[in-house]
């Protein structure tokens, strides 16, 4: 029986061992797991921060674009305006001119001479 007895124990320390064994193979396949988790986890922080950094400057880039659309905006208004007070000077000049003629048109019919008309011309068209 004594026999008996201690074989028992030696299958007994046999299986604690063999799952101590196990134990540590599996704490092992637990921290590498944890390792490689973390190596993940820092991979992904970094990959979020590049990415919140890439959008951050693509967003800085968009409103500068429309910054910029808008002053372009801005300026074309402004050339708008002044080609459009440009071409009412022009028409008013034009309008002054064809008065000019006109009135230069009544004094010859007048029989007036070109130097009398020159003289009233610097008067001012005085009639």
């Amino acid at each position: 029986a004594g026999d008996l007895v201690e074989e028992g124990q030696d299958l007994l320390i046999y299986a604690v061992d063999n799952w101590q064994a196990e134990l540590s193979q599996s704490r092992l396949e637990l921290k590498i797991l944890q390792d490689n988790l973390a190596q993940l986890d820092r991979q992904n922080q970094e990959n979020l921060r590049r990415i919140n950094t890439e959008i951050t400057q693509k967003e800085a880039q968009l409103a500068a674009a429309r910054l910029q659309e808008r002053e372009m905006e801005q300026t074309l208004v402004v050339q708008e305006n002044n080609l459009r007070k440009n071409l009412a000077d022009q028409q008013l000049a034009v309008a002054e001119q064809e008065q000019e003629v006109s009135v230069l048109g009544l004094y010859l019919k007048r029989g007036q001479s070109p130097k009398e008309i020159m003289t009233k011309h610097l008067k001012g068209w005085s009639c």
